[in-house]
């Protein structure tokens, strides 16, 4: 009796098969019964050209980018700042394509975002230690850069907001000011916090050079072993140079908004700044307790996601503002409010 869980087959194939394994002609039957023209269709991927869609160009150099590295530097003597640098950037500017494709920022212009990055990655970083040397020897403001030592978590926070957040948060702020007033009309909020973005990319990703040696230092030192350190070094080439484009992204966004408004400019510059230099000082005072610091980067990522989600709803503010400005005498006579173009153009 058969047994009940094999399958009867339905003709004799299966049994010819077993008794004749190597059957030329069945094989060449089932070889010709394929169109292998359309199963492997050259002719149509060079007809159909996807290297030209954005997302093929994206995991292309996603993908391809490091192997290109390893093909440049494997027999070279390549140094790890060399190397950080490299990969800082790689993850820079895959960082900078996504944050593209997902706010669609009106079209900028390679000169723009070329130029933000190379200010900021050379003039900013520069300044920034200028900016640090000049304040740990001045009286009353060597007090606040040196507070971010202070035995007093109170002390620490003042002293990375100001010393640390604000100086940073500045400096990577200041090609996006220089930009953002020169368009012909007054761009999205979203388009100047794209320039944001790749300022602070820029910024995070040359920091990245400097503090590699201080992790390969505190390892060959015995502070930490091979895991933390591969942790710290991929955490620095990869999610804090997008926490620096997260915040000066927002710091941006205001300057967006104030682009169209003629009444609170100079106000929500200066609340976007220090806005992130808060953010900034909360996350160097508590990011030794882990979790705390983790909270205060996801934070920071759902305020610059929000503003560019709601970007109406901003718009409508500060339209409000400059209808509200309008119907002051003293902002009426004011030449710019002449001058400033409408952000309905």
């Amino acid at each position: 009796m058969p047994d009940p869980e094999t399958p009867l087959p339905a003709d004799g194939r299966e049994v010819d098969e077993r008794n004749n394994p190597v059957d030329l002609d069945r094989w060449k039957a089932e070889f010709g019964s394929v169109s292998w023209s359309q199963l492997v269709p050259f002719h149509n991927w060079l007809t159909d050209r996807p290297w030209t869609l954005v997302w093929v160009q994206f995991i292309s150099f996603a993908f391809g980018f490091p192997f290109l590295l390893m093909c440049y530097y494997l027999n070279r003597d390549t140094t790890l700042e060399e190397a950080s640098w490299s990969f800082g950037v790689y993850f820079s500017v895959v960082w900078a394509a996504l944050v593209h494709r997902c706010i669609r920022p009106e079209h900028l212009g390679l000169q723009r975002i070329v130029g933000t990055w190379l200010f900021t990655s050379m003039l900013g970083v520069v300044a920034v230690f200028i900016v640090r040397v000049i304040g740990s020897v001045l009286p009353v403001v060597r007090d606040v850069f040196a507070a971010p030592e202070s035995a007093s978590i109170f002390g620490r926070l003042i002293g990375m907001t100001l010393a640390v957040g604000l100086v940073e948060e500045t400096a990577k702020l200041l090609p996006v000011l220089w930009f953002a007033h020169r368009f012909a009309r007054p761009p999205r909020p979203t388009t100047i916090a794209y320039l944001g973005v790749v300022s602070g990319l820029a910024f995070g990703a040359t920091e990245a050079i400097m503090y590699c040696a201080m992790y390969r230092a505190g390892h060959e030192s015995a502070q930490f072993g091979y895991g933390t350190y591969l942790i710290v070094q991929l955490l620095r080439m990869i999610s804090l140079p997008f926490l620096h484009a997260i915040w000066t992204g927002i710091s941006a966004y205001f300057v967006g908004l104030a682009t169209r408004t003629v009444a609170a400019r100079r106000v929500l510059i200066l609340t976007g700044l220090l806005g992130v230099s808060l953010l900034h000082g909360l996350y160097n005072t508590f990011i030794s307790s882990g979790w705390l610091g983790f909270v205060i980067a996801m934070l920071s990522l759902g305020i610059f996601i929000g503003y560019v989600r709601d970007e109406g709803s901003a718009l409508g503010a500060v339209a409000q503002g400059d209808t509200a400005a309008c119907d002051d005498p003293k902002m009426q006579d004011a030449p710019e409010a002449e001058q400033y173009p409408s952000s309905s153009q």
